[in-house]
């Protein structure tokens, strides 16, 4: 982080960059930096949202899932919650986008739940698919009933989250 990488990143993950071998690495080389503290910060700090929003938005499959990759990484921050709300209606357009793939689509997902999280965002996504009447396609893309209004922790929704099956916390958390 020293050697100020995150912003050489910056330079290479420009939109006008056409050499798409290295756009994607440099992609995967942020999304891994994204994963460490320091370079969450690093990347919130060198304004690099806005650029990723453009990449989910207009680039190839792959692009566009490493974009969602690392707006998931970011936004695990909660500085970078406070900064995503640019990304919202690009995610949320990938995330109903017919011609995504699964890992397109799960990096879209993970990115959107960590970034509605801050209330304003979950606001502006309720917004969004509201005006998208994207309802109907929500409930399609499960086979529960997300909030089923049960107190946790009898929740599916908390069950599911939190007491994964054979997961080590499952016991801990199914006690409490």
């Amino acid at each position: 982080m020293s050697a100020d990488v995150t912003t050489n990143l910056g330079k290479l993950i420009d939109p006008k960059q056409r050499d798409t071998a290295l756009l994607e690495s440099s992609l995967q080389a942020l999304w891994n930096l994204a994963n460490t503290p320091a370079g969450k910060a690093a990347a919130i700090a060198a304004d690099l949202l806005d650029v990723l929003a453009q990449h989910i938005r207009q680039g190839s499959p792959n692009v566009r899932r490493l974009s969602a990759g690392c707006v998931m990484a970011i936004t695990i921050a909660k500085d970078g919650k406070f900064q995503a709300l640019g990304c919202a209606d690009p995610l949320a357009e990938l995330l109903f986008d017919e011609d995504a793939d699964m890992s397109v689509v799960r990096c879209a997902v993970g990115a959107l739940k960590n970034m509605t999280e801050y209330p304003k965002v979950r606001k502006h996504v309720d917004k969004w698919a509201k005006k998208n009447q994207v309802g109907t396609k929500v409930e399609d893309m499960f086979d529960r009933v997300i909030y089923d209004h049960k107190p946790w922790p009898a929740s599916y929704r908390y069950q599911h989250q939190n007491v994964a099956p054979g997961g080590q916390a499952a016991e801990d958390e199914a006690s409490t």
